[in-house]
């Protein structure tokens, strides 16, 4: 259902703009609920991944799985990505505007 709503009004690139196209000022105030709850709700998840990620690469005690010292890296490499990416980004909005 949202992909069919997002296909009929490709202009609305986030949750907000799509309710206020749909349903007007009440829809956009349903659609920012939803989509900063899922990042409030989202964030403690991605932080202690990251984190358990950050620990694995770093312990100098080798694991007793070799492939999850691989997970751990993989994961931290994209935090660490994904990070610089919006800093770029961020960097670039401020400088050129």
């Amino acid at each position: 259902m949202l992909r069919t709503l997002g296909a009929a009004f490709p202009k609305a690139d986030s949750l907000d703009t799509l309710g206020a196209a749909v349903l007007g000022k009440p829809g956009q105030i349903w659609g920012l609920v939803i989509q900063q709850g899922n990042f409030l709700l989202y964030l403690p998840v991605a932080l202690l991944v990251c984190g358990q990620a950050l620990q694995g690469c770093l312990s100098p005690v080798p694991n007793e799985d070799d492939w999850a010292s691989c997970d751990d890296y993989w994961v931290f490499i994209v935090a660490v990505s994904f990070v610089f990416k919006c800093w770029w980004q961020c960097w670039r909005w401020w400088r050129w505007g």
